[in-house]
This record gives structure tokens, sequence and C-alpha cells, in this order.
């Protein structure tokens, strides 16, 4: 019998047997530290600690999955309204974006430094359109070997 993260949850407290989860599922307390003493007998450590931790590991897995689907999706959304989002932030007059940070195919702090003095300069030149901005690096040549 292998321990679940159901199993911990109910061990440390989060869950309670009280009630039918679904209207008739029932959790087992006993089971469920069998199942939590299997593992801590194989790691030698008690079994309290063995719930906690697996609780710890699950919360952190099913969170950093979250948190990657996250991602995804706002990665999705921003590449197909990518034109839109540029107009956007280009009508906004006194907005200059440098830098593309998390966009590691670029070597950022270069990015950066160039799109910071391109900024300056449209400032200094009174330029308001930024499409030099857009343009910076933007080559394959430019792109970092993996």
């Amino acid at each position: 019998m292998q321990a679940t993260f159901t199993d911990a949850a109910l061990h440390v407290g989060y869950l309670g047997n009280d009630m039918a989860l679904a209207g008739s599922l029932t959790l087992d307390k006993d089971l469920a530290a069998k199942a939590l003493q299997t593992s801590a007998d194989a790691l030698g450590m008690p079994l309290d600690a063995v719930a906690r931790g697996v609780r710890r590991i699950s919360t952190t897995k099913i969170a950093g999955a979250v948190r990657a689907l996250t991602v995804e999706l706002a990665h999705e959304a921003i590449i197909r309204e990518w034109a839109r989002l540029r107009a956007w932030l280009d009508a906004i007059p006194n907005l200059f974006l440098v830098g593309r940070n998390g966009m590691h195919r670029y070597n950022n702090q270069d990015h950066s430094m160039l799109t910071a003095k391109a900024a300056v300069d449209n400032i200094v030149s009174g330029r308001t359109d930024k499409a030099n901005l857009w343009d910076i690096n933007v080559d394959d040549d430019y792109l970092e070997e993996k």
C-alpha cells in the first residue's frame, strides 16, 4: 500500500473523516496511517514527519503545476494579442519600454542597455515613434546559443 497526498492530509488534520466525500466515500484514518507508516519505516523517519513531508512536497508540486499552466496561458494570450498590446503600449506618450525580462533567447542585460539608450535618444530628440525600441536585437544572429 502506497501513501497518497490524501493520506497525509488526513493524518495531519487537513482533512477529516467525519463526513462522506462525494456523498459516499469515507476516509479511514487508520488506513492512512498504515500507508504512511510503510514509507516512514522505509525512510527511517517518524510517521508525522513523513505525513508533513508528503503534504509539503505535494503542495509544492501542485503550486508549480498551477503556476506553469498560468504562465503558459498568459504567454499564449500575449502572443495572440501581441499587435493590440504593442499598439496600446505605444499609445502611451511617456512610456518607453526597455529590456526583455523573461525572454531568455536574448542576452537580457545587453538588450536592456541598448533599449534604454535608444529610449533616452528618443526622449531627447522628441521622437514619439517607438518602432526602433521594438526592433532592437530581433535578428536571428543575435539569438544566444543553447
